[in-house]
């Protein structure tokens, strides 16, 4: 059974991706399931919200609050799925999920604890403090025109255009770093 080129490739980048994929990562990817799976949960109470008789306008608001704890929670977990694989479409929308639940959290000051509201600003700050150094960017492809799926890219296309593996000399960056070869 003959192997495809797009399946070395993709087995390689994979390879790559979880050799790069930091702790932080890791530990960032397992909280968001976490989330997800705490959503999900807080999700099937309202659901089954006993306390609102059923048909009352209360009782359609608590499925309505339900489907969208729902719909966020497989959100979460599709986030965390694709922190965990350093998918480069997770970055942004970690980005945007971190902003979120900022302004969310800027905008319900007062409503509980001091200590909790402000370890929560802290914790979104730092979350987006790391999801923009540069070691995280990298693993997921976000410094610059250089993502790794452009690099892997130009690495193939010289592997075909020469028949054979690229060596460093064959594959540079924008910067004129060497690159040795995966392939």
């Amino acid at each position: 059974m003959a192997i495809s080129g797009n399946a070395i490739a993709r087995s390689a980048a994979e390879a790559t991706a979880r050799s790069r994929r930091q702790t932080g990562v890791a530990i960032l990817a397992l909280c968001v399931a976490s989330i997800g799976i705490a959503m999900l949960m807080w999700a099937g109470a309202w659901f089954e919200a006993s306390d609102f008789a059923a048909g009352s306008p209360y009782s359609s608001a608590a499925r309505l609050i339900a489907l969208v704890l729902a719909s966020v929670a497989v959100q979460e977990l599709a986030l965390a799925y694709g922190v965990w694989r350093l998918r480069p479409w997770a970055w942004p929308l970690a980005v945007a999920a971190t902003i979120g639940a900022l302004l969310l959290t800027i905008l319900s000051a007062g409503l509980g604890s001091d200590g909790a509201h402000t370890a929560s600003i802290l914790l979104e700050i730092g979350t987006l403090w790391y999801l923009f150094s540069a070691g995280v960017r990298d693993a997921f492809g976000r410094n610059g025109s250089d993502s790794a799926g452009a690099e892997l890219a130009r690495r193939r296309s010289v592997q075909l255009a020469r028949g054979g593996s690229p060596t460093a000399a064959d594959v540079r960056s924008a910067s004129g770093d060497e690159y040795s070869s995966v392939l």
